[in-house]
């Protein structure tokens, strides 16, 4: 089997630096929980929030945590025999940064050579078709509109519960993606 997987926030959290940003930017009541939310996103303008996100795509990054259980659900997965790729969208500048996140973490799953980076979201579906990807794993919507159902599965990465109308298959932890691909 082939599968495709989103990076950020999806196998990388970034919540906990995002947090330390928005404290440093004069945001003291920054927690886990409300950075999550719209609303709090919201208080940021445009340029603020896409520096915000430079920030932590940055030499940041390299530091982030993984996903509760991503580390150990996709070294499972390699061992088993499924083929794994990273598709990312990315700013060239910061490519370098996940890629050493990717070895610190997955090399004993993903070789560099099986992660792309995209400079759309729209782009991530020609990635998946090149490879032949039957599935792909990505926390947003918007992504996961432009994957081709004929031959690639899409499923939404809903690790906070808050996307239950979503018109895509749902997993909200790593331990059930695991689940999933196993059928």
């Amino acid at each position: 089997m082939k599968i495709g997987i989103d990076l950020d926030d999806t196998v990388v959290s970034h919540t906990k630096n995002f947090v330390l940003l928005a404290r440093e930017r004069g945001h003291r009541d920054a927690t886990e929980n409300a950075v999550r939310t719209a609303t709090f996103k919201a208080r940021f303008s445009a340029d603020d929030y896409l520096s915000l996100k430079n920030t932590l795509y940055g030499p940041m990054s390299v530091s982030a945590e993984p996903m509760e259980e991503s580390v150990d659900i996709l070294h499972r997965l390699a061992r088993g025999g499924t083929d794994i790729f990273i598709i990312s969208r990315r700013t060239p500048s910061s490519r370098e940064y996940a890629l050493d996140w990717i070895t610190k973490h997955l090399c004993d799953s993903v070789s560099p050579q099986k992660v792309f980076f995209t400079e759309r979201d729209e782009d991530k579906d020609g990635v998946c078709a090149s490879l032949g990807v039957q599935i792909f794993l990505d926390n947003k919507q918007e992504v996961l509109r432009h994957i081709a159902l004929a031959r690639t599965f899409p499923v939404l990465f809903d690790c906070f519960d808050t996307e239950k109308d979503a018109p895509f298959t749902r997993v909200r932890n790593w331990r059930e993606f695991y689940a999933l691909c196993a059928r």
